[in-house]
């Protein structure tokens, strides 16, 4: 039976993996298609400016060289796509017919390293500039502002295609890389010497300009500032994550994959922001561990994984995975945050709890100054607070419980609403019921999305079912 099942998951893993990659080849080929036809009726349009000497060679022969040349750029990128898509429809169907080889390769695989990756971004680089500037100085021949226009286009829109095929090739082989680093440059650098040079080769006069020549101008303008812009997609996630809306800053994070800030945790962490713990712990557990089963303790990945399982009420796992972690060096201190927060839920050890909080708290500015640091410092007064509470120390607890307010004075409804959890479950270990309900609803008043609501509901339930016992 279980054999079945295995095989069953294997297919259906299979199926999904392999139309996957037909999909994405079926889309670079419309592309392709596209861009060839593009080509093909601008390079109709070709002035057919003759040179001496060339009645030799004839002069049809010199009329069609731009169509011959840009054609051949075009059977070359082809090429190379087709080579990247049947290396990974090749790895597709050797898994499930060949497993005890594919195992091999597997394990004879090597990660890529930074040198590699350099490698590889400098060679796709080159390509680029090299493509670009063949692409401008081939408009040149077409006389035709419209024509011209559409070649251009078309040659933008093919690097754009393939460059965005790359940095999916980059994203599953070097996942732990900087290439986000160096993505802007991939993307903007080969359109600015694209535009740079039709704008050089504008077969145009001086003062005949066609609008086309004023809209490449602009164009290399704005491909300039995709540079200094690539780091506001993921700044636009967290701003929709604290707006509560995860599905568009889900899309944000999808489009905008290769850009600054979103790396791959990114989705994992809006999932957990969103209360989507399944999904999250789903998408999290192959980043959050190696290939034969080892926790990645230092990772980010890790970090949102044991998080989702604590909020999903496998605390005793979470535990022992959060112990696990403080026993390595850590840059930040997430883990001891997080397995204080775990012994505090179930109740066990609050004086290790207060320690662990207190070594954070240690490590922290006293007196932040961007909205981000306070509303990181309000919540972990809070969390001292509750952890005081569990200790029985009531005054220091309350007195903590006014410090986390006074420093989340001037935050947004998010941060202010999270705090409300942590002070109610203060109020809750003091003994005080009546405080800790007005904690918990206050939160959903401020903030009724995502994490922040599934467990302020999930503690108002609780209280609820403490009444009627």
């Amino acid at each position: 039976m279980s054999v079945e099942n295995e095989s069953f998951v294997g297919e259906e893993r299979k199926t999904r993996v392999t139309l996957l990659r037909q999909h994405r080849g079926f889309r670079l080929t419309l592309v392709f298609a596209v861009v060839a036809l593009c080509w093909g009726w601008s390079l109709n349009w070709a002035s057919g400016r003759s040179i001496p000497g060339t009645q030799i060679m004839g002069p049809q022969l010199l009329q069609f060289a731009p169509f011959i040349l840009g054609f051949s750029i075009s059977l070359v990128c082809i090429g190379w796509a087709l080579k990247v898509l049947w290396d990974g429809l090749f790895r597709t169907w050797t898994a499930p017919r060949a497993p005890r080889v594919a195992a091999e390769l597997t394990m004879k695989k090597k990660s890529w390293v930074f040198g590699k990756e350099m490698k590889a971004i400098t060679s796709v680089l080159s390509t680029g500039l090299i493509l670009g500037l063949t692409f401008g100085i081939i408009s040149g021949y077409i006389a035709l502002a419209s024509a011209r226009g559409v070649f251009i286009a078309a040659g933008a829109v093919l690097w754009i295609v393939l460059i965005r095929h790359f940095f999916h090739m980059l994203a599953n082989k070097a996942r732990e890389g900087n290439w986000r680093n160096f993505s802007p440059l991939l993307i903007a650098p080969p359109i600015i010497a694209l535009a740079a040079t039709a704008i050089v080769n504008d077969p145009s006069q001086p003062g005949a300009r066609s609008p086309f020549y004023w809209v490449l101008w602009a164009a290399m303008a704005v491909s300039a500032l995709v540079i200094p812009a690539s780091t506001l997609p993921g700044l636009m996630t967290v701003a929709l994550v604290r707006r509560g809306k995860y599905d568009l800053a889900l899309t944000v994070s999808h489009v905008f994959f290769w850009a600054l800030g979103n790396t791959r945790s990114t989705e994992g962490w809006i999932l957990v922001m969103a209360g989507r713990y399944e999904k999250a712990l789903a998408y999290l557990k192959p980043l959050a561990f190696d290939k034969e089963g080892h926790p990645l303790l230092t990772s980010q990945e890790f970090f949102l994984y044991t998080l989702a399982l604590s909020v999903e009420g496998e605390g005793a796992t979470a535990e022992m995975l959060y112990e696990a972690a403080v026993n390595v060096p850590q840059k930040t201190g997430d883990f001891h945050f997080g397995l204080a927060d775990c012994l505090l839920t179930q109740k066990k050890d609050a004086d290790r709890a207060r320690r662990l909080v207190e070594s954070v708290l240690a490590g922290f500015p006293v007196n932040p100054r961007s909205k981000e640091q306070r509303a990181s410092r309000a919540q972990m007064l809070a969390f001292h607070a509750w952890a005081l509470a569990s200790n029985g120390w009531r005054s220091d607890a309350e007195q903590r419980l006014q410090e986390a307010s006074a420093s989340a004075s001037g935050t947004d409804n998010c941060s202010r609403a999270a705090l409300k959890l942590p002070e109610g479950d203060t109020w809750l270990t003091l003994g005080d019921a009546d405080k800790a309900r007005t904690a918990f609803k206050e939160a959903l008043v401020l903030f009724p999305f995502g994490d922040v609501a599934v467990r302020a509901r999930r503690k108002l339930a609780g209280l609820d079912q403490q009444q009627v016992a």
